[in-house]
């Protein structure tokens, strides 16, 4: 008996197959973690690391040119996070070491920091956004793995939470109305100062040849007034009473009061002239400060004052004030000596 019974479960059994799939399950849970979208770039990538055990840098190019829609797209939302904190902790820092700095920091070294601030935020993202992405995708399959109960199950829940078109489009557009609401923002001053000045220039206008206006008028009624006075028959002078001593005698001697307060006052003196001498305009503040320091070397009284013009903010190098025209011209000769430019002009 126990012999046909070994033989009779022997019969039932399902006979063991071999698996022979060219994918891995590793393979096809990788597949459905990244999505349809570029699976055939990442899955060698992720696979090798799995193979070694670790993540090591290599370069993306999305990683590097859109780091936060790449992260976005692929759905690294803690690296996101870390990688926005940090970048806002490393400029904040930055600045507040630009504003701190004794002596002040040349526009140039400051201009030189943000470049290298820049370069940083583009390259460690390129350099080592596949590691961030295998970290991410290994968590999420060992969750999908301990929350299903079979293979299909776990690449059925990995494919919802994958990269898909739908959310490629959503970052699109958030990416077009941020760039529309930046281009709207830049117009607004220009708007604002185009309008303006062209509004009072309007209102000016407007009025000035009312106010011109006037003279003609009073020119053109005068004659009438003549006219009118003319035909009016003379009227006799009425009889004036003749004054009282005590009147008299008050009135003569508010006299020299009265003239006295009639008389004009003197002008006050226009104010001195003075002369200045231009150096130059320079858009870098170290150029300014280096000429500035050459012309005190020359004892030359120079001065120097920050410009607002329509290229942007500008550092302004003059020598001066002189009383005459004489002193200054003296003096831009010793500055044309400097190899610099002078021009003499009356403020």
């Amino acid at each position: 008996m126990p012999e046909t019974s070994a033989i009779a479960n022997a019969a039932t059994c399902e006979p063991t197959r071999l698996d022979t799939s060219p994918d891995s399950h590793l393979e096809a849970l990788y597949r459905a973690a990244i999505g349809p979208m570029r699976a055939d770039y990442y899955l060698p990538i992720l696979t090798r690391f799995e193979a070694y055990g670790r993540a090591g840098p290599r370069w993306n190019w999305a990683a590097c040119g859109i780091t936060l829609n790449w992260m976005l797209f692929r759905g690294l939302w803690l690296p996101a996070v870390l990688y926005l904190s940090a970048l806002a902790a490393a400029a904040l820092g930055l600045a507040a070491g630009m504003a701190l700095a004794v002596p002040p920091m040349a526009e140039s070294v400051q201009w030189s920091l943000w470049a290298a601030l820049l370069t940083m935020a583009l390259l460690v993202p390129g350099f080592f956004g596949n590691a961030w992405l295998y970290r991410v995708y290994r968590q999420r399959l060992d969750k999908a793995l301990a929350s299903t109960h079979n293979l299909k199950d776990a690449c059925m829940l990995l494919a919802r939470q994958s990269s898909s078109r739908p959310r490629l489009m959503a970052i699109a557009l958030a990416n077009l109305v941020l760039a529309s609401l930046l281009f709207v923002g830049s117009l607004t001053p220009d708007l604002h100062k185009r309008v303006w000045p062209r509004a009072s220039g309007e209102i000016a206008g407007v009025a000035a040849p009312a106010t011109e206006a006037a003279p003609d008028r009073d020119a053109t009624a005068a004659p009438d007034r003549d006219a009118t006075a003319a035909a009016a028959p003379p009227v006799a002078p009425a009889a004036v009473p003749e004054p009282a001593p005590a009147a008299t005698a008050t009135a003569a001697a508010s006299a020299p009061a009265q003239a006295t307060a009639a008389e004009p006052q003197p002008p006050e003196p226009a104010p001195a002239e003075r002369y200045l001498i231009n150096v130059g305009l320079f858009a870098q503040q170290d150029n300014a400060l280096r000429t500035h320091a050459t012309l005190q070397q020359a004892g030359l009284p120079a001065i120097s004052e920050s410009v607002q013009t329509r290229n942007g903010l500008r550092t302004r190098v003059r020598v001066g004030p002189f009383a005459t025209r004489e002193q200054a011209a003296a003096a831009a000769g010793k500055v044309r000596a400097l190899q610099l430019d002078a021009v003499v002009i009356r403020q």
